[in-house]
């Protein structure tokens, strides 16, 4: 149906099984009508018990994919979008496809592609960009698996301009997959932003809260000394702070958090007095389900990464990372620092 390769890829396997259904019902036409030639009368009772095991197996698989492919072609759409012009908008100069939230944007579009094979859905949902009018993304929980925090899933909600709520992306979100839906999400949104420069982000009760944890700065050559407010401050260029903020977004570290499906957005903001503000934005009605956000965050921070490195200097959250770590302070009195992020 699609020209478009990532398409193509994303329901390759839909695909494949269809093509073996259909090789596997021919195998058994061939076989059962082997046996009613004269000359194998002897093998007759054999070849048609084989025949109608490949023909109940091929036409199960057969058929259970062409309907998942009839799924797979319909588009839910608000003004009448077919997949073949979803289809031609795919192979434009102006496209980008989102691999893990399944999401494509063109110069006229945005398309969700929805290919869940362990829940048996499949389908698109496409929107013009003029009918949209808020989109964001949130871990949602996976009630399949008992909502348990370390399981979930990302889904990305587009409220449209007939004022309903529509999933474009649905996904089973963990490993490689969590670590990268954030990202994905702010390029969604900057691509829908390019056409409509004030479309908002988040529902419309959302709310926020902020929260502020210390950090300091580590110079190369002084092991036994570090830096904090605003001396701290004072070390870091704005490309430092605004990387350690982007790191701390794109990690997704609210995904542990056991009602983090009433959480949006999460942002960071390193400030001149020593202290990283943190802004929680959330889902209004929610307010009672992140009375302890406040708690997993400052134990959140108590573990976050191993600092983040930068030439002659080093950002972190907790002193105490620093104090028990002799082999870390040997290693900066005598190499000093990368130019890597850890």
């Amino acid at each position: 149906m699609y020209e478009n390769k990532n398409v193509k890829q994303l329901y390759g396997f839909q695909f494949g099984l269809m093509v073996v259904g259909e090789f596997i019902t021919l195998l058994a036409i061939i076989l059962i009508v082997t046996a009613f030639i004269p000359t194998n009368q002897e093998n007759k009772s054999l070849l048609l018990v084989v025949g109608g095991l490949f023909a109940a197996a091929g036409f199960m698989l057969l058929g259970v994919n062409l309907y998942q492919m009839y799924l797979i072609g319909r588009v839910e759409s608000l003004s009448g979008i077919t997949s073949k012009e979803i289809d031609i908008e795919s192979r434009g100069d102006d496209t980008e496809w989102f691999e893990n939230t399944h999401v494509l944007t063109t110069e006229n579009m945005i398309v969700g592609f929805t290919s869940d094979i362990g829940n048996r859905k499949f389908g698109q949902t496409a929107f013009r960009y003029n009918e949209l009018k808020r989109i964001y993304g949130y871990n949602a929980k996976h009630k399949e698996l008992g909502g348990l925090p370390s399981k979930g899933r990302y889904r990305i909600v587009v409220i449209a301009s007939d004022d309903k709520e529509y999933t474009l992306s649905d996904i089973q979100s963990n490993g490689y997959v969590n670590a990268n839906v954030i990202e994905e999400m702010n390029g969604i949104y900057e691509e829908c932003k390019k056409r409509i420069p004030e479309l908002p982000y988040g529902p419309e009760n959302m709310k926020s809260r902020k929260y502020t944890f210390p950090y300091y700065v580590l110079m190369a050559g002084e092991p036994d000394h570090w830096y904090e407010g605003g001396d701290a401050a004072l070390l870091l260029s704005d490309d430092i702070r605004k990387d350690v903020a982007e790191s701390f977004e794109a990690d997704n570290l609210i995904y542990g958090y056991s009602d983090k499906d009433a959480i949006v957005k999460t942002s960071m903001e390193l400030l001149s007095d020593g202290n990283a503000e943190v802004t929680i934005s959330y889902f209004g009605d929610r307010e009672e389900d992140i009375s302890d956000l406040g708690s997993y965050l400052e134990e959140l921070f108590g573990v976050w990464g191993n600092g983040f490195e930068y030439d002659d200097r080093m950002v972190f959250f907790q002193k105490e990372w620093i104090k028990d770590s002799k082999a870390k302070k040997s290693r900066i009195k005598n190499i000093g620092f990368g130019n890597i992020r850890s």
